[in-house]
């Protein structure tokens, strides 16, 4: 990869990390409005491992974009799959811990299958 492909690059990732930063900026604001409405529990582990996400992801991002325009030219791309990959295990995490929340708080809305007597599934609004 040449230093312009590498600075190309390094421009795709800082563009990642411009959005992530203004997600991150964007679900504070909207959780202090949810935090106010009784959804504390929720929100506090949404804010918890959506902190950790924006954490782990902001500091390899900078990490990938100072190897882009630091490293030699075989350095270069090592960091990238890095990146992706912690990226789909965070956003795991999170949605995960997202979802133990939710069938433990009441009162929030869900759409459970149920078979019927048929053997076809149906979707069935409910509470969890």
């Amino acid at each position: 990869m040449t230093y312009d492909q590498a600075l190309h690059m390094a421009m795709v990732w800082g563009a990642q990390l411009v959005v992530d930063i203004v997600v991150f900026v964007l679900t504070l604001w909207k959780s202090s409005q949810l935090r106010t409405r009784g959804y504390s529990n929720l929100v506090d582990i949404f804010m918890r491992d959506g902190a950790m996400y924006f954490a782990v992801i902001s500091a390899v991002n900078a990490g990938n974009i100072a190897v882009l325009i630091v490293a030699s030219n075989p350095m270069r791309g090592l960091t990238g799959g890095i990146a992706n990959v912690l990226s789909a295990v965070m956003i795991s995490r999170l949605v995960l811990n997202l979802r133990a929340c939710s069938m433990e708080v009441p009162g929030l809305l869900s759409v459970h299958l149920s078979t019927r007597g048929d053997g076809s599934l149906a979707p069935q609004v409910g509470q969890c």
